[in-house]
């Protein structure tokens, strides 16, 4: 008697395929590695913008007799933002792709651009010294190797 009264649920004219492949996350086309550079690009950044204030705070503390002198606020502003732009940065490139934003792996080869940029610069500048800032591109290397692996299912 009960079954009478059960009502029928009805089909769905979808394939279940359909449904499966529009809940893939962003996130999970990342591989280990890549997560883990994320997030040890991430408290890196965090660690560099952080050191760079305390530096900061430091330098004005110390030089406390010219802290109201027009040249320390430039050398102040200057060095802030030269020293907390690189942190930021590596923090941001990482940030936005953990919330798996459609243009962050744009976002991370621009930024890998300019760094290249900035150390055939600085190597034209400083021939031996220069070649240091070459080590973060390096290590920096396999993460952008993954990242173009993974782009153009990542923009889709």
């Amino acid at each position: 008697m009960i079954s009478r009264y059960k009502m029928k649920e009805q089909e769905s004219i979808f394939d279940d395929s359909i449904t499966d492949s529009l809940s893939v996350r962003r996130r999970d086309l990342l591989s280990t590695t890549v997560k883990v550079y994320m997030w040890i690009c991430m408290i890196l950044g965090i660690l560099l913008m952080l050191t760079t204030i305390t530096m900061v705070v430091e330098e004005v503390l110390k030089n406390n007799r010219n802290n109201g002198s027009y040249d320390m606020m430039v050398y102040v502003s200057v060095f802030t933002f030269v020293t907390v732009t690189p942190g930021f940065l590596l923090f941001l490139m990482s940030f936005l792709l953990w919330r798996e934003v459609k243009w962050a792996i744009k976002f991370n080869w621009i930024v890998a651009g300019i760094w290249c940029i900035l150390v055939a610069f600085n190597i034209g500048i400083e021939a031996p010294e220069g070649l240091l800032l070459l080590i973060p591109v390096a290590v920096m290397m396999p993460y952008w190797i993954s990242l173009n692996n993974i782009q153009k299912r990542w923009e889709e």
